[in-house]
């Protein structure tokens, strides 16, 4: 059931056509939903389990942005995830883009430049960060939701992206994000996201599958390669998965370009296993009833 606005506060000068506040009210069954400073919220807090209601307070206190990445290596490691991750979605100029955890942004300003983006988040904090980032203009909705109980126009978007799958506290609410993304995607479209690594890196140090992050204390999931393809496969016909972001032994020691050997090493097998990263690509979505 589409949302339909009954107050218009105040328009934004900024962004074309935008809302800065208001209310939207569901005429199936009258929820109102208030849009704050261009954010539209359908969170409920009473929905969510404890897990995910921990990491929503955690991220809203933390306020990660990448300017908080302190050394060269946590530089290098975002920027080997993030153009690996950029070429795989390869989003096409004008095309509608569904990004759920968008966080502060990371993603969403490079792609804001030739895609129209919905991004979805639970942490008000880290959206208004985004919102304060925005250039003018800019074709990008805000929403503050739960990806687990999330609703969208079925078959509407080009493409769907994610990094917060290693983060969802069960399959089942993994399997939430892979029926919204299936749903969400038109026939031609498709939804890529990423996954920490249960790989010889994390093996050799003993890490566990399951665990949190220090400090914050946040859940999350390492994956096998093997394991998100089988996820995924139960709503796309296609999906393909390799390890990324592969910090190689001695790489910094012996003075090499590690950012531009972390993508050669993508495509060689064995070694890629040391990535810490999954980044997978799903297509032709099965929509189930």
């Amino acid at each position: 059931t589409a949302l339909v606005l009954v107050s218009d506060h105040e328009q934004s000068t900024d962004m074309t056509n935008s809302i800065e506040s208001g209310d939207l009210r569901c005429p199936h069954c009258q929820s109102t939903y208030h849009i704050d400073r261009g954010i539209l919220n359908l969170l409920d807090p009473s929905q969510m389990d404890e897990e995910s209601l921990h990491e929503q307070k955690r991220r809203d206190a933390d306020g990660f942005t990448v300017e908080k990445l302190d050394t060269n290596l946590a530089r290098a490691s975002n920027e080997m995830e993030m153009i690996s991750t950029l070429e795989t979605l390869a989003v096409r100029p004008a095309s509608l883009v569904l990004e759920l955890g968008c966080g502060e942004g990371r993603y969403t300003l490079p792609l804001i430049a030739d895609a129209r983006i919905l991004a979805i988040d639970f942490s008000i904090e880290l959206l208004r960060i985004l919102r304060a980032k925005l250039p003018a203009g800019a074709r990008a909705g805000l929403v503050m939701a739960d990806i687990s109980s999330l609703k969208v126009a079925s078959s509407q978007f080009d493409y769907v992206f994610s990094t917060l799958t290693s983060n969802l506290p069960s399959r089942a609410h993994r399997e939430s994000l892979y029926a919204l993304a299936s749903n969400a995607l038109c026939e031609s479209g498709r939804f890529v996201f990423s996954t920490h690594h249960h790989g010889f890196r994390q093996i050799l140090s003993g890490e566990k599958k399951s665990g949190r992050y220090s400090p914050l204390g946040i859940y999350r999931y390492n994956f096998k390669v093997r394991e998100c393809i089988d996820e995924a496969s139960q709503f796309f016909k296609l999906v393909h998965a390799r390890p990324i972001q592969i910090n190689f032994p001695f790489a910094r020691s012996l003075r090499l370009p590690i950012v531009r050997l972390s993508r050669l090493l993508e495509h060689v097998p064995l070694l890629n296993k040391f990535g810490n990263l999954v980044l997978c690509a799903a297509e032709q979505p099965r929509k189930l009833t």
